[in-house]
């Protein structure tokens, strides 16, 4: 029990000071209380949007690398079709290169020595390459006679020379070994398209 000797205007201001102290103690408690739950919403939503950002880092990581390989692909892709359209221009061709190097070879004279056969593809045009030898070994012929004689048979092999658009004899060097004389030669023969 306790007994209060206060006269009763100074019990009313003591009660009212009471009074005033637990709203404010009540006022802080409840503005604390909000500011922790507006923290509490807001820390939510940062944590979401951090979750969110960090999907979109990895989307976007993936879409690096994705990005890489569809360059490297391209670049395959453009070296492949350089490689087909080679290959295709190899094989475009109506004629068998084996029967053509046949024909060739029949009509080779004896005095005549081929060093090198290339089929070289100049500007998207082929060209069969030919370097080789001639000379004079069992005749009185002068070499580049014989050389000449060669390359119109082989004009007028109408089996052999309609796939080319030229026969052509491009350079000539002369050499000698003791009396006779040699000369190697290079022709090019330009197929047709």
């Amino acid at each position: 029990m306790s007994i209060n000797l206060l006269p009763s205007e100074e019990k009313n201001v003591a009660a009212d000071r009471q009074i005033i102290i637990r709203k404010v103690i009540c006022g802080g408690l409840v503005s604390l209380a909000t500011i922790v739950i507006i923290n509490m919403f807001f820390g939510i939503i940062l944590m979401s949007r951090n979750a969110q950002v960090t999907k979109l880092e990895k989307k976007y990581n993936i879409y690096q690398n994705l990005q890489k390989d569809i360059v490297d692909l391209r670049k395959n892709i453009d070296y492949l079709n350089r490689e087909i359209a080679l290959i295709e221009g190899f094989f475009s061709n109506n004629f068998s290169w084996s029967g053509k190097l046949l024909t060739l070879a029949k009509n080779i004279p004896q005095e005549i020595w081929l060093k090198r056969l290339a089929i070289n593809n100049e500007k998207g045009i082929q060209v069969l390459k030919i370097s080789g030898s001639v000379t004079n070994l069992e005749t009185d012929e002068k070499p580049l006679s014989i050389l000449n004689k060669f390359i119109e048979r082989l004009k007028k092999d109408n089996a052999f020379s309609k796939d080319f658009e030229e026969i052509a004899l491009i350079d000539i060097r002369s050499a000698s070994i003791k009396t006779r004389e040699i000369l190697e030669f290079n022709m090019d023969l330009i197929v047709k398209k």
